[in-house]
């Protein structure tokens, strides 16, 4: 039987935030192993935190992850550190009881007006020779076929140097589905 995932729009609508707190009642569908997937810890973290700092957009997120947070009911609370003109400090605990799981540090900024203006731009590029374009699959094999001629180990040293008896031979075939 195929086991469905909650869809993440669905959570989003489930979470309670009042002031500094926040709580979502997690399914076991959003347990990697026996913890929450780290992203929806950032996200009950950052409901609680936004409750406190609503206006301003974030610019910053540090999430440590301390201890598993198990699924049902998961709470965050949320405390300003600092509060200035433009930016605004915000600590986010996810807890278990007196336990902290998770802690989060947010800052939240209000865009501020600047004398400098940047406008990157995107430097003229001269090839000597035109791009060659091919088909992927025939460009494919084409780089298969080069690296192997030319893929060695990469712990192999000077190829002048004799190879390690137990490791003769270096297969990039695994390596190379992953690519």
């Amino acid at each position: 039987m195929e086991q469905t995932t909650t869809p993440f729009s669905v959570l989003l609508s489930r979470i309670r935030a009042g002031e500094g707190t926040s709580t979502l009642e997690v399914p076991e569908d959003w347990l990697q192993g026996r913890t929450l997937f780290g992203g929806l810890q950032a996200v009950v973290g950052l409901a609680a935190m936004r409750s406190l700092a609503p206006d301003a957009p974030l610019r910053s997120l540090q999430v440590t992850f301390l201890a598993p947070v198990p699924g049902g009911p998961v709470t965050a609370r949320a405390r300003i550190l600092r509060s200035g003109k433009s930016a605004t400090h915000v600590e986010a605990r996810i807890v278990d009881g007196d336990n902290t799981l998770a802690l989060m540090v947010g800052v939240f900024g209000l865009p501020r007006t600047s004398a400098v203006t940047l406008r990157p731009q995107q430097p003229s590029v001269v090839s000597e020779k035109p791009a060659e374009l091919h088909p992927v699959a025939a460009s494919n094999e084409r780089r298969r076929a080069e690296s192997a001629r030319t893929m060695r180990s990469p712990f192999a040293g000077d190829p002048s140097t004799p190879r390690c008896s137990r490791y003769p031979s270096f297969d990039s075939s695994a390596i190379r589905r992953f690519a």
